[in-house]
């Protein structure tokens, strides 16, 4: 069997409080919330660990600093310390990142989304990373064999 697969999302940040679009932007921290938003995933991930008597194989996570301080809250309850991996980074949201969400809504509804291939100013395109991501996932950050 193999070990389970938690996904989490970092915890509270900063920048969320404050209603700014995120994307790749690496400055934002965790707020105290957020932190204790973490502590709560870990000892969630911890029992559940525990119950399936199983140890924690691995912790990967994106190299955006909430992220990482996320993980670390998480690695520290199970053991692990985290690895970084970029590939995990948020969709990059181009000249929205640091707009309010506010603005960033305004301006997403000005362009032409009838057009999926259009980025709006740097916007990765999702539907191609997404179709690539199971295998990626499967192989790269897992070490499995591809399917």
């Amino acid at each position: 069997m193999h070990p389970p697969v938690y996904l989490v999302r970092h915890g509270e940040s900063e920048w969320n409080v404050r209603r700014l679009t995120q994307g790749q932007t690496k400055h934002p921290r965790l707020t105290a919330i957020g932190r204790e938003q973490a502590a709560g995933a870990a000892e969630a991930i911890a029992a559940d660990l525990a119950r399936l008597g199983l140890p924690a194989a691995r912790l990967v996570t994106s190299d955006l600093v909430r992220a990482v301080e996320t993980a670390q809250i998480v690695g520290e309850r199970i053991g692990l310390v985290p690895e970084l991996d970029a590939r995990l980074r948020e969709q990059h949201l181009g000249e929205l990142e640091g707009r309010s969400y506010e603005n960033s809504w305004a301006r997403a509804k000005l362009h032409d989304w009838s057009d999926p291939e259009l980025p709006l100013a740097g916007v990765s395109r999702s539907g191609r990373c997404a179709a690539a991501w199971p295998q990626s996932w499967r192989t790269s950050l897992l070490g499995l064999p591809r399917c």
